[in-house]
């Protein structure tokens, strides 16, 4: 055979492969380490990652060592591990055994965290703060900070949004006041404002609400009832440009409650009228012929039932925000530029807002002494609002039609209720109602430091508001049913100038640190408005754009008023060795609302902390952070109108003959002692941290009691005097302000966060608070309660003070009812001083509280490279609601469309089980008792689906992709038939669903 000549055209290829192969190997080599504390101790579960390399790392074992293969364009490594700092470490070309130590972090208790005229660490505190940062904020689409913060702190409770570009209630520890103010005091960036409402979300950096006296107490009068310090974000010195994208669409899906189908409002009907025809229900099933006008009888034979709720409602309602912000750091120069967009439909077809903000931080170093800062935000929110129905939905039954065969509007759709107007009328005829603000907030400040630890701050304040009222209803809208046409415009202005110039100074001498703060403040706030209505046009293409054509009722008004408050206040903060806090404050308010002798208020304060994990008997394995705290501090309320203490004169008019004259009159007496309300606070707080913070929280317990209660006295006839009325038009019973009575606040406040579980590719965390809140009038004018206004006591200062319904009375009961005038099938109310007779003076009883005893909040987020998954509850007990939808506004008489909670639910002979009264009765049913209810309710507040890229992808940083609920669904209520957060149907808490997207360049 012969030799074949050998090809070598293949070997070059391979030779190239080997040589890769080989080189590759040469470049690649393992690293061996070792991970310790500061003590020497190993640690487990670290994790090591290389700086820029996706997927490679590893985490340290039981003795801390670790090893990992290292490519040659690996240069750093990323330690990180719960309760230490994160570091990155350097490797070099001989690094192949090293060895690694982190400190301790101390997580929750070195986070810094916005007091008062300053800032301190977290572990520094010695009064009750609590802090959200943007990233919790973030968790669910809010257009509102309030409503993003809710649930988040223990001891703040705050309500639901219940339409588009409103605000939600809050109350920080309870009710404290009668009648005065008991909303918190508001500061952004330094500066107290009336509300929040304009700041979008994402342009926060972080919130925290001081709810003690001693932090609340160096805002005086204005911190009453807490504060809320609002952070925006600003740039930090040293970064590159940044560009962020902040989006998200979705819809809202309105929570109304269930009415009556069809076939159950047939059934009614029917049931009405055989209990209060003939024989009553002896008298058998009646004909729908004997029941139903002609009308309504061929609706009904042909089952053709209009759906009100349908017609009234969106189904669902679009919302959407955009905001994008640029950031820049210099050495000398920081700057944030922020835009945002906010669209937002209500579930009235006629209810939608619209909200722009442009805003720019700015901070400038001018020399290594000086340094200016200047904050501008500029916000125009335009609002349409909506009529509510309230009783006239019940108006509109299944069986009336809303329009004619050729679609025209039938005016008076019922033939129950002949004179109720279409409630849809104002989908169709001109309809406006516009409200629309536009504010501008801007601080400037500059600050020097001098000598040593000393610094001088001054900053200046001017906040500007002016809002504009349109309103204009055609002759044929809901509001006006066949009347002349109504046009009213309305503009208000308010500028708020506050200068605040501080000194402070902080130094430290070896174990000992001291911090002082002195300020000098001045506020002022000036507003004016003016209002034009009239009646009957020449044309509804008018609108409200020439009121001076009005036919009718040509009315015109104006206002001003003005309030200054002056201030001087003083802070010392003393530390030992980083174990022993001390914490005075003093301020002074002078408020011009009150009367003269009596307008200025001193407010102390003062608190101490015990830092135990720092003494050196204190050795645990398990509690590595622990501090106990205490406080007790005075603060005031001056929150009353301007010239309540001062007396006034209004227009009077006299008939003479023929001629009509104008005179003046007393308009009203006034408390010449009128003076502060002061609240006085104790609390004692526990901080704590467990297995390197993994577990971290506290424990905060306080009393408050508040005295010289602000309240509004109503004068008898004879005083001679009248108040008079809005914007000076017309007038109201005389009333006059006094310091009278008491009240208290005792409660529990729980905070905990858990990182339950931390490794490479899989994280779990968990928080959780929980709160109470026992609220109670002490005193009040006299010994006696004031029935009059619900107050008791030894009761909370909001209460439902009723019959107490004990059920229905039963046919064996036929002859206990008559004793009460009764006939089985009417309301059991309870005989409370057992006389034989139910009347309002002895048989009324407090029935439940309107604000919660207690609430909690829980939320467990879920990391899986990078997918990101959290579920929050929030829940809310010890209190009731009132819906008069299930009460008040309910008629047994069957005019009335009416809930599905009715439906077959009322007493007759084959049904005693009923819920409800027995129908058409001619005796009072108390209707209302059946609307009080009780309100407590655990809500999934948040869902939350998310992926997130956070290596760089192209020119993004990082991007995050999620899906989001809010208030998908109750987990559960204590009624079934309301909503408890929106127990009516004209409002809603409504559910949220978004798709968002956020970007970094």
């Amino acid at each position: 055979m012969r030799n074949k000549p050998i090809n070598f055209r293949g070997v070059p290829i391979v030779i190239l492969f080997m040589m890769i192969g080989f080189f590759s190997f040469a470049q690649e080599r393992l690293i061996r380490g070792k991970i310790l504390d500061t003590e020497g101790n190993p640690l487990e579960g670290v994790s090591i990652k290389l700086k820029d390399i996706a997927g490679a790392g590893t985490l340290s074992a039981k003795d801390g060592t670790f090893q990992l293969q290292l490519s040659a364009a690996a240069k750093t490594l990323l330690i990180s591990n719960v309760g230490y700092n994160a570091k990155q470490v350097h490797i070099g070309p001989s690094d192949n055994n090293i060895s690694i130590r982190l400190e301790s972090n101390t997580q929750d208790f070195e986070e810094v965290v916005v007091v008062g005229y300053g800032a301190m660490k977290k572990r520094d505190l010695t009064g009750a703060v609590a802090s959200v940062n943007a990233k919790d904020l973030n968790t669910i689409p809010a257009g509102n900070p309030l409503e993003a913060l809710q649930g988040k702190i223990a001891g703040v409770d705050i309500g639901a949004v219940t339409s588009p570009g409103s605000a939600p209630r809050i109350r920080i520890r309870g009710n404290r006041s009668l009648n005065a103010s008991n909303e918190p005091l508001y500061v952004v960036d330094g500066i107290p404002r009336n509300s929040i409402d304009d700041i979008p979300v994402n342009d926060i950096e972080s919130m925290e609400v001081l709810k003690d006296a001693a932090s609340t107490a160096i805002y005086g009068s204005r911190g009453a009832n807490g504060v809320v310090l609002v952070s925006t974000r600003r740039a930090k010195a040293n970064t590159p440009t940044s560009v962020s994208y902040n989006t998200y669409v979705g819809m809202n899906k309105a929570r109304f409650p269930k009415m009556m189908t069809g076939d159950e409002y047939v059934q009614f009907r029917r049931d009405v009228f055989r209990a209060s025809h003939n024989n009553g229900w002896a008298s058998g099933e009646p004909r729908n012929e004997d029941v139903f006008a002609a009308k309504e009888l061929a609706i009904v034979n042909s089952g053709q039932f209009v759906d009100w709720q349908d017609l009234m409602y969106r189904k669902q309602s679009m919302n959407q925000e955009h905001n994008i912000s640029i950031a820049h750091g210099s050495e000398k120069t920081q700057m944030v530029i922020f835009a945002g967009y906010r669209d937002e439909e209500g579930y009235y077809k006629t209810n939608d807002f619209k909200r722009y903000n442009l805003s720019v931080n700015l901070d400038h170093r001018i020399s290594d002494a000086l340094k200016i800062g200047l904050s501008s935000r500029l916000s125009n929110s335009d609002r349409n609002l909506f009529w509510a129905p309230d009783v006239n939905m019940l108006y509109m039954n299944p069986t009336a039609t809303p329009y004619d065969e050729q679609g025209n509007m039938i005016w008076n759709p019922s033939v129950q209720q002949t004179a109720a107007w279409n409630i849809l009328a104002n989908y169709q005829e001109p309809y406006i109602n516009n409200d629309n603000w536009v504010k501008s907030f801007n601080v400037l400040y500059a600050e020097y430091s001098f000598f040593d630890g000393f610094k001088l701050r001054s900053n200046f304040g001017l906040d500007l508001a002016q809002q504009k009222r349109r309103e204009y209803y055609g002759s044929m809208t809901t509001l006006r049913y066949g009347r002349p046409d109504y046009a009213r415009k309305a503009e208000e202005a308010r500028t708020g100038i506050l200068w605040d110039n501080i000194l402070s100074y902080d130094k430290k001498f070896n174990k000992h640190s001291v911090n002082g703060t002195f300020v000098v403040s001045y506020q002022q706030q000036k507003t004016n408005g003016f209002f034009a209505s009239g009646e009957g046009f020449p044309g509804e293409e008018l609108e409200d754009w020439n009121l001076n054509s009005a036919t009718q009722n040509l009315l015109m008004g104006s206002d001003y008023e003005k309030w200054t408050l002056g201030s001087l206040l003083g802070r010392f903060q003393y530390g030992y060795d980083s174990k022993y806090l001390l914490n005075f404050s003093f301020r002074a308010d002078g408020s011009s609302v009150l009367a003269d002798g009596n307008k200025w208020g001193y407010f102390p304060a003062v608190s101490a902390a015990w830092v135990i994990d720092q003494e050196e008997f204190f050795e645990s394995k398990t509690i590595n952070a622990l501090k106990l705290r205490a406080s007790y501090g005075v603060v005031g309320n001056s929150a009353i109108a301007p010239y309540s203490t001062l007396a006034n004169t209004m227009q009077a008019t006299y008939n003479f003959g023929e001629k009509t004259y104008f005179g003046y009159k007393l308009g009203g007496l006034v408390n010449k002692q009128l003076g502060w309300e002061y609240s006085g606070t104790y609390n004692f707080g526990l901080d704590f941290g467990l297995l390197s913070n993994r577990i971290s929280g506290t424990f905060e317990f306080y009393k408050t009691a508040t005295t010289d209660l602000l309240m509004k006295r109503s004068l008898p006839d004879f005083s001679g005097s009248e108040s008079p009325g809005s914007n000076g038009i017309g007038s109201s019973p005389a009333s006059v302000f006094q310091n009278i009575g008491s009240t208290s606040n005792t409660g529990f406040e729980a905070m905990i966060t858990s990182n339950n579980i931390v490794s490479d590719k899989f994280s779990w965390s968990t928080t959780f608070n929980f709160y109470t809140n026992k609220e109670k009038i002490v005193s009040l004018l006299t010994d006696e309660d004031m029935v009059g206004n619900k107050w008791f006591i030894g009761q909370p200062i909001g209460v439902y003070y009723d019959y107490d319904k004990l059920g229905i009375w039963q046919t064996e009961e036929k002859d206990a009812a008559a004793g009460f005038q009764r006939k089985p099938g009417d309301p059991k109310l309870r005989d409370v001083n057992a006389d034989g007779i139910i009347d309002a003076d002895h048989d009324r009883v407090v029935l439940g509280q309107t604000s919660p005893k207690f609430g909690g909040f829980i939320r467990n987020s879920f990391g899986y490279k990078g997918f990101n998954l959290a579920i929050a509850l929030e829940g809310k007990f010890g209190h009731m609601v009132e819906s008069s939808m299930l009460g008040g506004n309910i008629f047994y008489d069957g005019t009335r469309w009416a809930p599905q909670a009715l439906a077959g639910n009322y007493w007759t002979p084959d049904n005693p089980d009923g819920e409800y009264p027995y129908l058409n009765r001619a005796v009072e049913q108390r209707a209302n008792l059946f609307g009080i209810r009780k309100g407590g309710y655990i809500n999934v507040q948040e869902i939350s689906l998310g992926y997130a890229i956070q290596e760089k992808l192209g020119p993004f940083k990082t991007l995050n992709i999620y899906a989001r609920a809010r208030n998908p669904f109750y987990l559960y209520k204590q009624d079934k038939d309301l909503d408890p957060q929106s127990p009516n149907f004209d409002y809603s808490a409504y559910r949220v669903f978004v798709l968002g997207l956020n970007i970094n360049l």
